[in-house]
């Protein structure tokens, strides 16, 4: 498994550019995530981009000029945004670490900026006044971010994009020593349920003489066993930690543990079907 990377884009705008960045982080091991969204799929994707972002140890937005397809329903969190501002206000929310980098218009387009953000419908009455509504809800946004106190990066181009990310690793590398102490946590718990699971077979000689070729020989046999012991060592863990944080008098900080708790054993879980 590789620390796994959202990349946040409107795709009808920059999907090249973030093809070039899915590039760049491949090269050092890292696995890039993203949702192609054209505004042509049935039904409320939210959902499903919860599930992805919270798989993923961090994301990073490429902005541009474009809105991108939008939710069927205001959002209850977040007012009316679109499926990509959408994506990096709720990792943000989730504590997941976020880059923002800001597209200027050297990088490439996929369609011209005067071709997006128009209407599905051909008939429609007012397709100039439906695309400026969307382009002011997208200037709105990118002024937001530019006011916050959430660092960003500009980009003229493709090549100094693919610099800004190069630059970046380091701050990558962090995902990178965090992912790897739960890897090795992980592993020291697979070992015990292992050993767990060789007591109450019977088979006690197993522990004694128990080699990586058995180990892997009952993973493939018994995998729902693993799973198990694996699901309830990180409730077990979850359970120990939130009682500790609950004894924070201060309710900001406490709150804050407990969300970085919670947020920990969710990606354990989420993670879990593929160690296995």
């Amino acid at each position: 498994m590789k620390p796994r990377l959202f990349i946040s884009a409107v795709t009808a705008e920059l999907a090249h550019t973030r093809q070039l960045v899915a590039n760049v982080l491949s090269r050092p091991g890292y696995d890039p995530v993203w949702q192609d969204i054209f505004g042509t799929e049935p039904g409320d994707l939210r959902q499903m981009l919860r599930g992805q972002i919270d798989g993923c140890d961090g994301l990073i937005q490429i902005i541009g000029r474009g809105y991108g397809a939008e939710p069927p329903a205001v959002d209850p969190q977040f007012d009316r945004v679109s499926y990509t501002q959408f994506e990096f206000l709720y990792a943000q929310s989730r504590g997941k670490k976020t880059w923002l980098i800001f597209a200027d218009d050297g990088c490439t387009r996929d369609r011209p900026l005067d071709q997006l953000d128009l209407p599905r419908d051909p008939s429609h009455p007012d397709p100039a006044a439906y695309q400026a509504e969307r382009r002011a809800l997208q200037e709105s946004y990118r002024q937001q971010l530019q006011k916050s106190n959430h660092l960003w990066h500009r980009a003229a181009n493709d090549t100094e994009l693919e610099l800004k990310i190069e630059r970046l690793k380091d701050e990558f590398a962090q995902l990178r020593r965090q992912f790897s102490a739960w890897q090795r946590n992980v592993k020291r718990n697979l070992v015990a349920a292992l050993v767990l699971l060789a007591v109450v077979a019977g088979g006690v000689l197993w522990v004694v003489n128990m080699t990586h070729s058995v180990a892997k020989q009952l993973a493939e046999h018994k995998p729902e066993l693993i799973r198990e012991q694996f699901r309830k060592q990180i409730e077990k863990t979850y359970e120990k930690e939130i009682a500790e944080a609950d004894t924070l008098t201060d309710w900001q900080k406490r709150d804050a543990a407990k969300k970085a708790v919670a947020e920990l054993r969710d990606r354990n879980l989420s993670q879990l079907d593929e160690f296995v």
